[in-house]
């Protein structure tokens, strides 16, 4: 009797939280969807007349709709103080679809790596 009343406990949470988590609503006692059968999305077949130019006098940026990626890259490397001090200094970096460089841009950001010589 022990054992079971933790596990009866675990069920009625576990189904009281997935009644909640449907569509299903007290307040109305309907499904809440908006369709009553399946979205099938249509692909619009256009003839060459229907295709649209975009002419080149318009100014586009390339990094629309991009979004950064912070990276660090070496700057250069120094010897202070019995210490071998590395310069690293943060890049936004725009990558296009295919993972390729579109543009970095340097930041002022810096980070100092010190290493003992000995």
């Amino acid at each position: 009797m022990k054992r079971l009343m933790p596990l009866l406990g675990a069920a009625a949470i576990i189904l009281i939280i997935a009644y909640y988590e449907t569509a299903y609503s007290i307040e109305d006692g309907a499904f809440n969807e908006q369709y009553d059968y399946p979205q099938i999305p249509v692909v619009n077949e256009s003839s060459e007349e229907d295709d649209v130019t975009v002419s080149a006098s318009e100014d586009s940026d390339p990094l629309a709709g991009l979004t950064p990626e912070i990276e660090l890259k070496y700057e250069s490397e120094t010897i202070e103080d019995g210490y071998l001090v590395e310069t690293h200094r943060q890049y936004e970096v725009y990558r296009d679809h295919n993972n390729q460089i579109i543009q970095s841009v340097p930041t002022s950001h810096y980070e100092y790596i010190r290493y003992r010589i000995e």
